[in-house]
């Protein structure tokens, strides 16, 4: 591992204030960023590390989405029965005369309301 370190910078520290601005009490160091410059070997291993993570999270997020498409694919084929159920219904009913409709109605309401 190579470092390359930077020199602290003097940074005044303000504690008090003079009217509207503040008056400098002292000089403080304040450390500042250490570069670490890291071996091939290392940024590999990061870098093969980070591709697995992103490859299982894709995976989990596929399975996700597979999931999802199943639901709405049987919410989807659940609402077109239905559908059809009830145009079927609704032929039937407007062949029937006004009696029978109206019970019919009544029949229809109840099932799909």
């Amino acid at each position: 591992l190579l470092t390359e370190v930077v020199p602290d910078v003097f940074e005044p520290s303000y504690t008090e204030y003079e009217g509207d601005k503040p008056a400098i009490l002292g000089k403080s160091f304040k450390a500042t960023k250490t570069k670490v410059r890291l071996s091939d070997k290392t940024r590999c291993k990061l870098y093969r590390e980070k591709k697995k993570k992103e490859k299982l999270d894709t995976e989990t997020y596929l399975k996700s989405l597979e999931l999802q498409n199943a639901v709405l694919k049987s919410k989807e084929s659940h609402l077109t029965e239905k559908v059809a159920k009830l145009r079927k219904m609704v032929q039937h009913y407007f062949k029937q005369d006004r009696e029978t409709q109206s019970k019919m109605a009544d029949q229809i309401k109840i099932e799909f309301i």
